[in-house]
């Protein structure tokens, strides 16, 4: 699937595509299962600043879009938890 190596892989939703991070692109190469495994070619989605850690930087959402970790200090964009949101909302 990659030439240059790649990393944080995961899955789409229905396992018909895997997404990875080669570089600063996050890439798509779809997966068939019928009547063998095979992979198509690989297509750069975007290129993501994404945050460099041990851990997945990135999520795929059912729905096609994406939520990711930013690569950025922690002290610049704080976290904002809200906690009991219905009562809070009342």
């Amino acid at each position: 699937m990659s030439r240059n190596g790649g990393g944080h892989p995961r899955w789409r939703h229905d396992g018909r595509e895997l997404y990875y991070v080669d570089g600063e692109s996050l890439l798509a190469v779809p997966v068939g299962v019928a009547p063998a495994i095979a992979t198509g070619t690989p297509v750069r989605l975007f290129a993501a600043a994404m945050a460099v850690t041990d851990m997945i930087a990135y999520e795929p959402a059912s729905d096609g879009r994406f939520l990711m970790l930013e690569n950025r200090t922690a002290d610049a964009y704080p976290i904002k938890l809200t906690l009991n949101f219905a009562q809070a909302s009342v």
